[in-house]
């Protein structure tokens, strides 16, 4: 009579087996699965089985040797290599645990979690793009799958497409709306869309309140206006009060287009704005906009005037989005400067020296321009304001120009800078100033320190140069021969 046991015998013993790992008596479930392997060696199912439940307690050695032997006698069944890439991955074999991740996704296309994992250890290798396609396979197959969501959000945010984060992020909250942590995610990544100065400058009163002068002064009723750069849509719903026919508001960041047609219908005026979430140099009259603008309004202004691209989008709105005699807001701009010696904020911006050591080489990576309160800064002005730009927005030149200007020092000390400043003419005789003594809650001056400081006397005339690309200001001493 056979000793060996029966293929009954087996089973009935398998199958208490997996009842004990199933129930958590995973000591008694390891114990009875050697004694079934001790019979049958090979037996496919008990070995991943067994290579699963040392995988649960950590023995990894033990786990990948059996799960290895169930895949050499089941190739074909892919959660036995889903298994091999998830002890793999915790053994921190990236590389191999991507290939066996990819082995079940060959066998299974249909496997969400072995797509989910393979652009987990993808992304671990830096292999982002990968990643993400691996991810997007996953939600292909489940598009429910809220932690697949999350991922992909991630690693959108790590690669900087922080508009696509924020849809993901966006979707998978809709799956999980009480998910505070995804809440947190996507207000994060919205923060970083959406600039913190947006705040401040809603709040200040007079950049609002001489837009609003200006803008109802131009608004005709059967004006159709073009707002580029719409933000909360402020602008808009100032020009659509004022009587126009119908205001398009441009604003390509899509979460903030999507608060302001909110800010815009709470308001009352949705039948008389269309929000646009587009750059403004992608809009087509006849597609985007009905006709031709007849008043254009933007405010895409920075400290420095130019930083927000106001020259490059103004000039393609002059040539492509209004027509021939439409009035602008604002018409034209002219920048101010004046030469001072501010040794203090100087030295803050400047590598010296530090713990006896010579830090000099850093500055090679100093800004040339800060922001600056002139009324706050310790300074001294050594020249009288004189004008270094003017700026007419119906006519922008192209190209980078400079000048040199001969400028004629009336203190004694040593410049070190230039503080500039821009009055902004919004129509006729309405003029909005960044200078000294206008008080606002987000406009300051800009400074831009000088390469080599230049020590000076009443009445000593010098040279700068000044001038600007399409999106700086450029001032500062001549270049040396």
């Amino acid at each position: 009579m056979s000793n060996q046991p029966t293929s009954s015998s087996l089973d009935e013993a398998a199958q208490k087996a997996l009842s004990l790992h199933q129930d958590g008596r995973l000591d008694e479930a390891a114990s009875l699965y050697d004694q079934i392997l001790g019979a049958a060696p090979d037996h496919p199912e008990i070995l991943y089985f067994s290579g699963a439940l040392a995988a649960q307690t950590g023995d990894y050695a033990l786990a990948l040797k059996r799960l290895n032997q169930a895949a050499g006698h089941a190739p074909h069944i892919a959660d036995i290599h889903y298994n091999i890439g998830v002890v793999l991955k915790e053994l921190g074999r990236f590389q191999d645990a991507a290939e066996a991740y990819r082995r079940a996704v060959e066998i299974n296309p249909d496997f969400p979690d072995a797509h989910n994992n393979l652009g987990f250890v993808l992304q671990s290798l830096n292999r982002l793009d990968d990643a993400a396609d691996a991810y997007r396979r996953a939600l292909k197959t489940n598009p429910d799958y809220t932690e697949v969501r999350t991922n992909l959000a991630l690693l959108l945010k790590q690669c900087g497409d922080l508009e696509g984060a924020a849809a993901e992020f966006k979707r998978a909250l809709e799956k999980s709306p009480e998910n505070r942590e995804l809440e947190h995610d996507l207000r994060d990544t919205y923060r970083q869309m959406v600039p913190a100065w947006h705040f401040p400058m809603l709040n200040d009163r007079t950049r609002n309140e001489t837009y609003q002068q200006a803008i109802t002064k131009a608004v005709r009723p059967d004006d159709i206006v073009l707002d580029i750069g719409s933000g909360t849509g402020l602008l808009a719903m100032i020009a659509a009060k004022a009587g126009a026919k119908h205001v398009y508001a441009c604003e390509v960041v899509k979460p903030i287009a999507e608060i302001s047609r909110q800010i815009i219908a709470d308001n009352g005026y949705a039948d008389k704005i269309t929000v646009i979430d587009k750059l403004s140099t992608e809009l087509e009259v006849g597609k985007d906009i009905p006709g031709p603008a007849t008043l254009l309004i933007s405010e895409i202004l920075d400290n420095a005037l130019l930083g927000e691209g106001v020259l490059p989008t103004l000039r393609h709105a002059n040539a492509c989005l209004i027509s021939p005699d439409a009035r602008m807001i604002p018409t034209s701009a002219v920048v101010w400067g004046t030469v001072i010696q501010c040794p203090e904020f100087k030295a803050l911006n400047t590598a010296g020296g530090a713990c006896g050591f010579n830090l000099d080489a850093f500055n090679y990576f100093r800004h040339t321009s800060f922001g600056f309160d002139w009324e706050r800064e310790n300074s001294v002005s050594l020249t009288h304001p004189f004008e270094i730009l003017r700026f007419d927005f119906r006519d922008i030149p192209e190209g980078k120009i400079t000048r040199d200007i001969r400028i004629t020092a009336t203190a004694e000390g040593t410049a070190q800078a230039v503080v500039v400043w821009f009055d902004l003419t919004l129509i006729d005789d309405i003029v909005f100033s960044t200078r000294i003594g206008e008080r606002h809650n987000h406009w300051h001056q800009v400074i831009f320190l000088l390469d080599t400081e230049l020590p000076l006397k009443p009445e000593q005339t010098f040279t700068l140069t000044v001038g600007h690309t399409d999106k700086k200001l450029i001032v500062g001493l001549p270049s040396r021969p």
